[in-house]
C-alpha cells in the first residue's frame, strides 16, 4: 500500500473523528477517563502512578478539537492533579509542575501535528489536482500538436498534389481537348446508322469524363479562395439546384430548398462555394438511383463559442456504411464507378479554406446529412426569429 493510500485513509479517520456527532462521544469519553484517572490518583496516594494517565484524554482532545481542546483539557487535568496533591497534603515540588507542563507541551504538540498532517495532505492533494490538469494540458497540446503535424503533412501532399496535377494539365490539356474536338466532328459527319457511331460516343463520354477529372483534380489541388465577396445564401443555393436538377430528374429525385426566414450572407469565393456545394448534392442525387427527395436548408447557429451559417443538404438515399464513413473526405476513396473520390473532398477544402467545416451524418437505409458550416468571421447573419 503506498504512502499517499495511507495519508488518505488517516485523513479520513481523523475527519470522522472531528465530525459532530463522533467528537461529542468523544469528548465523552475523555471526560469519563479524566474522572476514573483522578479518582485512581486520589486513591494510588502521593506515589502519582496514574499521573501519566492524563495524557490520553488530552491526546483524544488534541485529534478531536485541536489547540483549543488541549488547552481547555490540560488545565482541567493539571487543576485534577494538583488538587489531588493537595488533598494528600504532598508539598507541590518542580517534578510536579513539570507534570503539568509536560500535559501541555504533550497537547500542543500532538494538536501541532495533526494540523500540520492535515495541511500537507491538503497541500499533497492539491498537488495531485495541478499535476492532473498539467497531464491534461500536456495531452491537449500534444493532440494539437500532432493536429498541427497532420495538417502540415496534409499542406505538403497538396503541394506536391498540386504540382503533379498542374504538370499533368499542362501535358494532356491539350491534346485532349483536341481528341474530344475531333471525336464531336466526327460524330456530325458520320452516319448516325454507322457502326462508328458508337464508339465516336465513347470517346466523347470518355473525354468529358477525364476533363471533369482533370478540373476536380486542379480545383482540389488550388490554393485558398482567391476571391472575396459578399454572397447571398439562398441565391447561392438556388443557382446549385439550377444545375443539379437535370440530373436530379434523369434519376427522378425532387430537389427541395427551405430558406432561411431572414437573408443569410457569407463572404467567400462565389465559384469555390458554389463548385463545393454542388459536389455535395450532386453527390446525394447520385445516391439515390430510384429516386427520392433532396432537401437543402440554409439557417443561422451559434456553437462552441462562435457562430455560423449551417447549409444542410439531406438526402433519402440508402446511407454510407460505418467503414465508408470513416474514410468518405479523404481525397480519391469513392465506392462509385465513375466517380473521382474528389467531390467531397473539395467540399470539405473548400469549407475549411474559408474558414468553416464540412460535417457529415450518415446510417443505413436513412440516409445521409451533409452540412456546411461557416463561422462568424467569415459570415454575417440575422438573428433567428
Amino acid at each position: 500500500m503506498t504512502g499517499h493510500v495511507l495519508s488518505e485513509r488517516w485523513r479520513e479517520t481523523i475527519s470522522k473523528v472531528r465530525g459532530h456527532s463522533a467528537r461529542r462521544a468523544l469528548l465523552a469519553v475523555a471526560l469519563g477517563m479524566i474522572g476514573v484517572i483522578s479518582w485512581l490518583d486520589w486513591l494510588s496516594g502521593p506515589r502519582r502512578e496514574p499521573a501519566d494517565l492524563y495524557e490520553i484524554p488530552i491526546l483524544i482532545t488534541a485529534v478531536t478539537y485541536g489547540t483549543p481542546g488541549v488547552l481547555l483539557t490540560a488545565t482541567l487535568c493539571g487543576v485534577i492533579y494538583l488538587a489531588a496533591r493537595w488533598s494528600q497534603h504532598v508539598a507541590y515540588s518542580y517534578v510536579d509542575l513539570t507534570q503539568v507542563l509536560l500535559f501541555y507541551l504533550l497537547g500542543l504538540l500532538a494538536a501541532q501535528l495533526v494540523s500540520e498532517f492535515l495541511r500537507s495532505f491538503e497541500a499533497q492533494r492539491e498537488l495531485h489536482a495541478l499535476n492532473a490538469q498539467l497531464e491534461q494540458r500536456i495531452a491537449e497540446a500534444l493532440a494539437a500538436e500532432r493536429k498541427a503535424q497532420q495538417r502540415l503533412r496534409d499542406a505538403q501532399r497538396l503541394t506536391m498534389l498540386g504540382e503533379a496535377a498542374a504538370q499533368i494539365a499542362h501535358e494532356i490539356k491539350t491534346p485532349l481537348v483536341s481528341i474530344g474536338g475531333f471525336a464531336c466532328r466526327m460524330q456530325k459527319q458520320v452516319d448516325p446508322e454507322h457502326p462508328a457511331q458508337k464508339g465516336l460516343h465513347i470517346i466523347a463520354q470518355e473525354v468529358a469524363r477525364l476533363e471533369t477529372m482533370l478540373r476536380e483534380l486542379l480545383d482540389f489541388a488550388s490554393p485558398g479562395f482567391r476571391e472575396s465577396n459578399t454572397i447571398e445564401v439562398s441565391a447561392l443555393v438556388g443557382d446549385v439546384l439550377t444545375l443539379a436538377q437535370p440530373p436530379a430528374q434523369e434519376r427522378g429525385v425532387q430537389l427541395v430548398f427551405v430558406p432561411p426566414k431572414r437573408s443569410l450572407s457569407v463572404i467567400g469565393d462565389g465559384d469555390q462555394l458554389k463548385r463545393a456545394l454542388l459536389n455535395v448534392v450532386l453527390n446525394g442525387v447520385q445516391a439515390m438511383p430510384d429516386g427520392g427527395n433532396l432537401t437543402v436548408t440554409a439557417s443561422p447557429a451559434f456553437g462552441e463559442g462562435v457562430r455560423t451559417i449551417n447549409i444542410t443538404v439531406r438526402d433519402t438515399g440508402s446511407g454510407i456504411a460505418p467503414d465508408n464513413l470513416k474514410r468518405v473526405l479523404e481525397p480519391f476513396f469513392t465506392t462509385k464507378q465513375d466517380g473521382t473520390g474528389l467531390g467531397l473532398a473539395l467540399a470539405k477544402k473548400t469549407a475549411e479554406a474559408h474558414g468553416g467545416v464540412l460535417q457529415i451524418e450518415s446510417s443505413l437505409l436513412s440516409g445521409t446529412s451533409v452540412t456546411l458550416c461557416l463561422p462568424a468571421q467569415a459570415a454575417h447573419a440575422s438573428d433567428p426569429a
